[in-house]
């Protein structure tokens, strides 16, 4: 994809990683959430990296790049303690990508602990890029049947709340640093569930 990159104002075109653009205005420039967004430019860079393989060419990658989606958001529904803003929101779309891809064939690998707020922004940020990626998708094979993937509905209230959220997070306090290292750990969760679709050794794709 190029999924997930440097302070990355805007969704990738090419993928579909969390992504987080910058909407607030100058007085919240040097707030939580901006400074989160550049602290883990590095890991959002290294997941578009990872996707890219599986987004260069959606005719070939797109079953794969459903099936890592899958692997990273099984393991982030997971999480010891659920994200309150996206839970609802990960299952629906666990759900849709069940019957994009047949039944699960395998448990979810156990996820680390990780902050219900880091979960948010991950999950909440990879909806925006989701619909850059639609919207290719469509334009690239106009006769394609969307998968129900896409066809989840926006999250652009749930976005917002989370935004809020960060911006209410005291930079230098202990719960930024947990939510940064957090981020990071999701970060490199799609990471690896790419890299395990692309090599085709992921064991999440169910049956056609």
């Amino acid at each position: 994809m190029k999924p997930f990159s440097p302070p990355l104002p805007h969704p990738s075109p090419a993928t579909n990683v969390p992504v987080t653009p910058d909407t607030a205005g100058a007085a919240l420039r040097s707030g939580f959430r901006h400074h989160l967004r550049r602290a883990t430019a590095p890991q959002h860079e290294a997941a578009e990296a990872a996707f890219a393989p599986l987004t260069a060419d959606l005719g070939q990658g797109l079953r794969g790049f459903l099936c890592a989606q899958r692997q990273a958001f099984a393991m982030l529904a997971a999480a010891p303690s659920p994200a309150q803003i996206s839970h609802q929101i990960t299952l629906d779309l666990l759900d849709r990508l069940d019957r994009d891809l047949g039944p699960r064939t395998d448990a979810p690998q156990d996820p680390p602990p990780l902050d219900p707020l880091a979960v948010d922004y991950l999950v909440l940020g990879s909806r925006l890029g989701t619909e850059v990626l639609r919207r290719r998708l469509l334009d690239e094979m106009p006769d394609v049947t969307l998968p129900m993937y896409f066809r989840a509905p926006p999250a652009t209230a749930e976005w917002q709340r989370v935004c809020a959220a960060l911006d209410g997070v005291t930079l230098n306090s202990a719960p930024a640093a947990r939510i940064e290292i957090d981020v990071r750990r999701g970060f490199d969760i799609f990471a690896a569930a790419a890299y395990a679709a692309s090599e085709g050794q992921g064991s999440t794709e169910g049956q056609p």
